[in-house]
């Protein structure tokens, strides 16, 4: 045993240290011992035994820092994605927050305000979903992978869904349309290319074991040139011939066409009324809500999704629920979304409103002594919505000694709330877009805090 690993006194000791003194407070003694204990084992385990006591009390208090609060917490996006899937998806924004306190306390989540008896948490979202997409009936889980997994094992287990290779698309994460077919229960036929599928291919493919014919969107890429792909319309038409169900997995999420907005693509309500049995997508990219999985279409269907054993594992919770519903009344009127709604509200923003923010947070760096330049630059939807749209971005370039270490010490938050700049090519961008109004003064602060402590 080195001579450092001897010095390590017990737990018993080191807990006394007036240091901890709070931590014990905060976070109880139990713990706090626990998470000494660990840290002497490790320290005793070392080989190098040149850390002073006092480095190892330190590093004891930035082990117990992690507890002090959540590890989830509030980030700055400052990349110009939008709907950036590591960072949450579309932001819900505070008056959806604030109408959230309806939940505070207990509610009529299964329960009928009219008769008394057992309700169904699953009523509360009908109306709306059924009014503004023209489906019978609506259903919603805890994502649109489980809307999926939902479908297939009620009414394709052990059978066959038929699908275009030219959309076999990758979800996110490794996620693969051919994995979900696999989990659900599901045997896949792929039919047509990866550029072109006309409908005989589908309609060669069905035989006495096919049960549904898929159609998913390509919402995160784009095929281009010597293409051909098969619309909604004419695969609903094909499987109600054939006594099967056709789905389409629109992932995005745009309930209706949006007059003005930059956003363009297939809609729930277009897919419903081009006769599809059932339509799948995200509540957390366009819709603005809560991550949650939505699935719209024919009544007697969605009634048999709702009896699966499987739905009771994937039923969404109150405070999902609450938050979809207003999301979803977001699309009664124009005007709500783009007030409401972030990701429209942040797409909408134009080359003006963009300069002048950064303008603004470009004088606000001066004030604290950091140099900055204004560039234009390109912003995106994001989150497997609308690939072909690229948005002219604005965003102000940190001009300091060591971009890359200013990045990755803003992203920690020891000075506030973490900001994710974008660093290309050794520089340091803040885009515009992405970055609240009100945060701008609070973001100038921040960067001049840490800098500081960068030099």
């Amino acid at each position: 045993m080195s001579a450092h690993q001897k010095n390590i006194p017990a737990v018993g000791r080191v807990i006394n240290e007036k240091i901890f003194a709070p931590w014990i407070d905060l976070l109880g003694r139990e713990l706090v011992t626990n998470i000494i204990r660990k840290r002497c084992e490790d320290f005793r385990a070392e080989v190098d035994g040149s850390n002073s006591y006092a480095f190892f009390l330190n590093d004891i208090e930035s082990s117990l820092k992690k507890y002090s609060g959540p590890s989830l917490k509030e980030v700055i996006n400052a990349t110009g994605v939008v709907v950036h899937t590591n960072l949450g998806r579309s932001p819900l924004g505070e008056e959806l927050l604030q109408e959230l306190k309806a939940m505070s306390n207990y509610n009529n989540l299964e329960f009928d305000l009219e008769t008394g008896k057992r309700g169904n948490r699953q009523d509360h979202l009908k109306k709306e979903l059924c009014l503004l997409t023209g489906a019978e009936d609506a259903i919603v889980v805890n994502n649109n992978a489980a809307a999926l997994v939902l479908i297939l094992g009620t009414f394709a287990k052990n059978r066959e869904v038929v699908v275009s290779r030219g959309e076999l698309i990758e979800i996110g994460d490794s996620f693969r349309i051919p994995d979900i077919m696999e989990t659900g229960g599901a045997r896949l036929v792929e039919v047509g290319s990866t550029n072109k599928t006309k409908l005989n291919d589908y309609q060669q493919a069905i035989g006495c074991e096919t049960a549904i014919l898929f159609k998913a969107h390509t919402s995160n890429f784009v095929i281009s040139g010597f293409t051909e792909s098969v619309c909604a319309k004419d695969m609903a038409e094909l499987a109600r011939s054939n006594k099967i169900i056709s789905v389409y997995d629109l992932g995005s999420g745009m309930l209706t066409k949006v007059e003005g907005s930059k956003i363009d693509g297939p809609t729930v309500k277009e897919a419903i009324d081009q006769g599809v049995d059932l339509v799948t997508f995200s509540g957390d990219k366009l819709l603005g809500g809560p991550q949650s999985g939505v699935i719209v279409g024919k009544k007697e269907l969605i009634a048999q999704l709702s009896k699966h054993p499987l739905m009771r594992a994937l039923r969404p919770g109150k405070l999902t629920i609450y938050a979809l519903i207003i999301a979803v009344r977001n699309y009664f009127s124009e005007k709500s979304l783009y007030s409401k709604n972030l990701v429209f509200k942040m797409v909408a923003l134009g080359e003006c409103e963009l300069f002048e923010r950064a303008q603004l947070l470009k004088n606000e760096l001066k004030i604290v002594d950091i140099d900055a330049e204004i560039e234009k630059s390109d912003n995106y939807v994001g989150g497997g919505a609308a690939p072909e749209l690229k948005l002219l971005g604005v965003a102000v370039k940190l001009l300091v000694k060591n971009p890359s270490k200013l990045y990755r010490d803003l992203m920690r938050g020891e000075f506030g709330t973490p900001i994710v700049g974008l660093l290309k090519e050794g520089k340091l961008f803040l885009e515009l877009r992405t970055i609240p109004e009100n945060k701008i003064e609070m973001i100038a602060r921040t960067v001049s805090e840490v800098e500081k402590k960068v030099e």
